[in-house]
């Protein structure tokens, strides 16, 4: 109720004979010409008993007018500026930050902004997601390697080429597990991997909704670590499981060894075998690790640093496999009994179903040279 409708109550009954119903009347009347809401009975008969009530110098009830055009555009031109210059000083970003920098304050109001922001543009508050910090160097390698390697064909990559020798081999990748020792365990597991339920706002701190934090995921459970490799002309995942630690020597005898067979048995006996691995100094890229390469005749494509999303594996296989595990993991696993669950679980994984995995290469390595190298904007 602004100043001038309660003036207006005054006026009303210092008239002649005026009753509480009266004003009320009249008060009506008047609004509805202006179309506008009557005021409820009960607002109206405590300004006539003198009871206290607060004089806003502007209607404030209703939905909020739509911020213009123009509004938007500016707001939108530094949010941009503001979010970058925030992340260098570790700062969260605000309205009243943006507002300042756009020129926007005394012009237009965040209860205006925030409505028509969401409906236009699709800004509102989020949590912000959680991805690898990378520093200038590591994304500069990035872009460096997405601008050569975007230009092989999908076929490149799906080891389906006329040429036997051509295209990708394989793609390895190293992955260690925590072992559900019991029904517990198992089940604290298969929390972590639920994203959220069909819930209301209010039920958030229901405990069959919430869900452990990940940095608490392998607390009492002892770890298995597993080598895979995903052979993508046949569609099937090869995995091993290291018997000693993994170093220079373990890898250099996966190589030699299992790796090597598992090639000449998919692809028969070629002049080399191309592979796709990541930067690992311990095992893969070690001094042991390059000479198992050169006696199995495998020829390296080494990924930029922190690029998990170019690896099949990372980015969508290892998660199924352990998903298909932990269903199928009994009240007492042991490490063995766990790897053996790991290895089936892989074996299971349907040819399809890794193919259109694997397919997805060639446009997640496009995605990071069109993002300049950044994070790929549909992971």
């Amino acid at each position: 109720m602004t100043a001038a409708d309660v003036t207006a109550i005054e006026a009303l009954a210092r008239k002649k004979g005026a009753t509480p119903n009266s004003v009320m009347e009249e008060l009506e009347k008047a609004r509805r010409k202006k179309r506008l809401p009557a005021f409820s009975e009960s607002a109206v008969r405590r300004v006539l008993r003198g009871e206290a009530y607060q004089r806003a110098k502007v209607e404030r009830r209703g939905r909020p007018r739509k911020a213009t055009k123009r509004v938007i555009k500016a707001f939108e031109k530094s949010r941009g500026k503001i979010s970058k210059k925030a992340k260098a000083k570790g700062q969260r970003v605000t309205y009243k930050m943006i507002m300042s920098d756009a020129k926007l304050k005394g012009k237009v109001s965040v209860r205006r902004l925030q409505p028509t922001l969401k409906e236009t543009e699709g800004v509102q508050y989020m949590k912000d997601r959680e991805r690898p910090e990378r520093t200038k160097d590591e994304i500069e390698a990035r872009l460096s390697k997405a601008g050569t390697w975007r230009g092989y064909s999908d076929e490149h990559w799906q080891g389906s080429t006329k040429d036997p020798q051509e295209g990708i081999h394989g793609y390895i990748d190293n992955k260690t597990f925590a072992v559900p020792t019991s029904g517990a365990k198992k089940a604290h597991l298969l929390k972590l991997k639920i994203s959220g339920h069909l819930r209301k706002k209010s039920e958030g701190n229901n405990p069959e909704f919430l869900r452990p934090k990940k940095q608490h995921r392998g607390i009492g459970c002892p770890s298995i670590t597993i080598t895979a490799c995903v052979v993508p002309s046949t569609g099937r995942v090869v995995m091993w499981l290291p018997q000693k630690a993994w170093n220079g020597a373990t890898a250099k005898a996966m190589y030699e060894t299992h790796l090597k067979k598992a090639l000449e048995r998919t692809h028969g006996k070629l002049d080399f075998y191309r592979l796709v691995e990541d930067g690992d100094p311990s095992g893969y890229q070690s001094n042991l690790g390059q000479e198992g390469k050169r006696t199995a005749k495998i020829r390296s494509w080494q990924l930029p640093p922190r690029t998990p999303e170019w690896n099949p594996l990372d980015y969508a296989i290892w998660d199924k496999i352990e998903m298909k595990a932990l269903k199928a993991a009994g009240k007492k696993e042991t490490k063995a009994t766990y790897g053996e669950k790991l290895k089936k679980a892989a074996k299971g994984l349907g040819v399809e179903y890794v193919k259109k995995v694997v397919g997805a290469m060639k446009k997640r390595i496009a995605g990071t040279y069109e993002a300049q190298g950044h994070h790929v904007k549909f992971d």
